[in-house]
């Protein structure tokens, strides 16, 4: 027996790259089997051959790469849009005031009367029946409404009183007005009129004596009979009324009813004590009327 053995080159080869493809890989296996019979009178031979076929294998790995050509195109545009820009400038002016002070406008009241040896100061508020004040600006105009002042303490009389300003040769006085703020001090152009007189002076000779005494009997006679009699003027209304409160010592009401007797009486009184060089006052002598 014989055994006849054939190994054939198997080559596989191998091939890589980027893109795998992987193919078909087909094995054949061929087994021959050759039997051949002699007839030989005294030998007998079985010859067996074996034929190994040769199988190549081949495993192609096949990687493909496609590479396809990209072309990309930036295209850089550039577009200028042109507005047309209109600037308007407005010169615009401003004009900024400021209050640089105050112009004052005053009424007063009727004019107020006073006794000769009255040393209190006079009162503002007893003289004055309002105060407005108009801004002043800064380019020299002036506002068009006043702002009323109501603390007249801002009112300045100085420092008279009817005692220092008496004079025997007149009875009616003007005082003047000054007013202080923020900004100063500034003398008013409105005049205070006020009348001082002597007490008990019925006539305002200056004099209190029994003539002012005879006066007011004779005044106080017509009233009562329902006459009526000026006791100093009939022309002025305001000297009028000055002689009757001067009249009127005791007090009681400084219109022309009070006026009487008692009134009368204590001007005598004062009249004889002030005759004879001694001094008193009307306390005491209204006292002891």
């Amino acid at each position: 027996e014989s055994t006849t053995t054939t190994t054939s080159k198997v080559t596989t080869t191998t091939t890589e790259s980027t893109t795998t493809t992987t193919s078909k890989v087909t094995t054949t296996t061929t087994e021959s089997t050759t039997t051949t019979t002699s007839k030989v009178t005294t030998t007998t031979t079985e010859s067996t051959t074996t034929t190994t076929s040769k199988v190549t294998t081949t495993t192609t790995e096949s990687t493909t790469t496609t590479t396809s050509k990209i072309t990309t195109t930036t295209t850089e545009s550039t577009t200028t849009t042109t507005s047309k820009i209109t600037t308007t400038t407005t010169e615009s002016t401003t004009t900024t005031t400021s209050v640089v002070g105050y112009v004052y406008s005053v009424e007063t009241k009727t004019p107020q009367f006073y006794f000769s040896d009255d040393e209190e100061e006079f009162d503002p508020a007893d003289l004055i029946e309002s105060v407005t004040r108009y801004a002043v600006y800064s380019d020299g105009s002036q506002s068009d409404e006043g702002e009323a002042v109501t603390d007249l303490g801002f009112v300045d009389l100085g420092d008279a009183a009817p005692e220092k300003l008496y004079d025997a040769s007149k009875n009616c006085y003007t005082l003047s007005l000054n007013i202080t703020d923020s900004f100063g001090t500034q003398k008013l152009e409105a005049q205070v009129p006020v009348y001082i007189g002597v007490k008990g002076d019925a006539n305002m000779d200056g004099i209190t004596d029994a003539k002012d005494a005879a006066e007011i009997l004779v005044y106080a006679a017509a009233a009562g009979a329902g006459t009526i009699q000026p006791l100093y003027s009939e022309d002025d209304d305001t000297l009028e009324a000055f002689a009757v409160t001067l009249a009127n010592v005791n007090g009681i009401d400084k219109t022309n009813a009070s006026l009487d007797a008692t009134d009368a009486a204590a001007i005598l009184v004062y009249a004889a004590a002030a005759g004879s060089g001694k001094e008193v006052t009307w306390e005491e002598i209204l006292g002891a009327a």
